[in-house]
């Protein structure tokens, strides 16, 4: 079964030069190698921005001979990564993850389905509320996720008010009764639609209800070609 350990590894070939090991620390080796891993599984293919952001991120001295050692590794990393994924769809990979499969069948639903979406959660949610208002006749809801690195991820959610009665409708209503509707409209959502989606996919999801809370979806992969 293809799934995030082997469709996402982090391939043991792929070793820190010692140079660039010294400089960031014993300590702190491996968790460089997996965050330049991380950010190439993710689909980022921009080597000046990841050598910049690794330098920052690992406070190591700016220069030029630490740039070309932090550039020569991401470019080895990313080689490493588009043959593993050319290994995998050699296997049979089809070059989807579950939770692409599953976003694909919310959209069919009427879901506005968001991927890896967003630069954090608060800015996702303005924007998905933007997209799914601009084809309101067409999205029931909007769900997205911001990053996902291990098989489970935070999901936030919202229904789109116009598909639970009209403009004048709302309009009569006080804010309690506005609050119960929407409530009572995501709970049918979460249980109607979401949940058998990702089931479909060998994925579950959980949630207390709270429109404030986020949901977690568990069992998930992400997969991004490079």
């Amino acid at each position: 079964m293809t799934n995030a350990n082997s469709v996402n590894a982090l391939p043991d070939i792929l070793e820190l030069p010692e140079s660039l090991a010294n400089q960031v620390g014993e300590e702190y080796a491996n968790d460089a190698r997996n965050h330049v891993w991380v950010q190439i599984v993710r689909g980022e293919n921009n080597v000046e921005e990841l050598v910049e952001s690794f330098i920052d991120g690992y406070d190591l001295e700016s220069s030029a001979a630490t740039s070309t050692v932090v550039a020569e590794f991401i470019t080895r990393a990313m080689a490493i990564r588009r043959q593993q994924i050319a290994a995998l769809k050699k296997a049979g990979f089809s070059g989807k993850s579950n939770l692409t499969l599953a976003f694909e069948k919310l959209r069919q639903q009427g879901v506005l389905a968001l991927e890896d979406f967003s630069c954090c959660n608060n800015c996702g949610h303005d924007e998905a509320t933007g997209l799914m208002n601009e084809d309101s006749d067409r999205w029931q809801a909007y769900v997205f996720f911001h990053e996902i690195e291990t098989e489970e991820t935070c999901l936030r959610f919202y229904c789109n008010r116009r598909h639970i009665c009209s403009d004048e409708e709302w309009q009569k209503l006080d804010r309690a009764q506005k609050e119960a509707l929407l409530d009572k409209r995501l709970q049918e959502l979460f249980i109607m639609v979401l949940v058998p989606t990702f089931a479909e996919y060998g994925m579950t999801v959980e949630w207390n209800g709270d429109v404030q809370s986020c949901m977690m979806l568990k069992n998930a992969f992400f997969f991004r070609d490079l």
